[in-house]
């Protein structure tokens, strides 16, 4: 009766396929997982994007409303997990303008201030500015 070794299976897959193609997988592995990050830190820019137009939005609202901007942006920072590093308002005339700044979390290797976004959203106030 013969004796099984082990990796008997993984060394006769390899001198069937030949190490070429482990060589060239080998290769490929460091571009899939780069595309893969690449992707990855494309979508969460597309949704801090989107984040920091509706917390600068509900801000404004609710600024427009005479309640503190702030709270609109914590609800906003509560339900979406992405921290912002100002937010301002401005009453000129009869209209607030609310200013938000947040950053992009990097997924690797990416400098934290590389991509930063600031919206700006003007409301008419429900009763002049003081």
């Amino acid at each position: 009766m013969k004796e099984r070794t082990r990796g008997h299976k993984s060394s006769r897959w390899l001198d069937q396929t030949g190490s070429s193609e482990v060589v060239m997988f080998l290769g490929t592995f460091p571009l899939i997982i780069v595309v893969i990050l690449a992707v990855l830190q494309f979508t969460m820019i597309g949704y801090v994007l989107v984040v920091t137009e509706t917390a600068a939005r509900d801000a404004a609202r609710a600024a427009g409303a005479r309640r503190n901007p702030q709270d609109a942006v914590d609800r906003v920072v509560a339900s979406s997990g992405v921290e912002f590093d100002s937010v301002k308002s401005q009453c000129t005339g009869g209209y607030v303008t609310v200013t938000v700044t947040g950053h992009v979390p990097p997924v690797a290797f990416v400098a934290r201030d590389l991509f930063t976004f600031t919206r700006s959203v003007s409301v008419p106030r429900e009763r002049n500015c003081p």
